[in-house]
This record gives structure tokens, sequence and C-alpha cells, in this order.
């Protein structure tokens, strides 16, 4: 009989992930070269964005039921710290991390609306206005 791999609970990881990392009010400060400024707003196709205050017991408790559910995403390794957080439509809210990487800025974002969820990530500047 196999015994049971131990692991620590999501809950404790993400709570590890929160407390790793605290960014300053208008720019994270990745480990490489120069800080990656996060607007206060911006429009992306028509729909403009704004930013959050900070976390709340209610987005904690929705990115730890995701990344229980998704294992995966919570070990990218740009989730590192608190993200930043955009709402718009009153209903929509997403969760940013931002760094500054080899190769330029790297990004990853989670999104939740309606019972809706995307996960995005790329490369450049994700909060430029169109």
């Amino acid at each position: 009989m196999k015994s049971p791999t131990h692991r620590p609970s999501l809950a404790a990881t993400f709570a590890v992930v929160i407390a790793s990392g605290c960014a300053a009010e208008n720019e994270l400060t990745p480990k490489s070269t120069q800080p990656v400024a996060i607007p206060a707003s911006f429009e992306e196709e028509g729909t403009a964005w704004s930013r959050a205050g900070s976390m709340t017991q209610p987005d904690i408790d929705r990115l730890t039921a995701y990344f229980r559910s998704n294992p995966s995403v919570a070990e990218h390794p740009i989730i590192n710290g608190n993200p930043e957080i955009y709402t718009a439509d009153g209903e929509r809210r997403r969760y940013y991390w931002v760094r500054a990487g080899q190769e330029g800025t790297e990004w990853l974002y989670v999104e939740f609306s309606d019972r809706n969820v995307v996960l995005q990530e790329g490369h450049g500047s994700p909060l430029d206005a169109d």
C-alpha cells in the first residue's frame, strides 16, 4: 500500500505567495533592471479598466479556489506576490502579475466575469491604452 504524498494546502500556498511580495503603489520592482509602470486605468477593446484597491478576503477566496482547480497556474513562475487588481463594468475583475523579463515585460492575468474565467499571458505591455 502506497503512503499518501504530503502536499501543502492551496490556501497555505496562496498565503505564502501573497505574503512573499509587496509592490509599491504605482510600480512593481522586478529582480532585473527597470520597474514596470502600472497605470491607474486603461482601455481595452472599448472596455475601461480601473485599478482597484488592495486584496480583500473575497479576492483571496476567489484566487485560492481558482488555483486549487488549476494547480499548474499557481506554479507559474510569474505568480509571485500580490497581483494588481483591475475592475470593469462593476462585475469583471482581473488579477495581473507583471514583471520585467529578459525579453521585455512579461505578464499574466486571471479574469473573472460572471461564471467565466479567462487566463491570458504574454510579453509587452498588457495595460497600454488602445
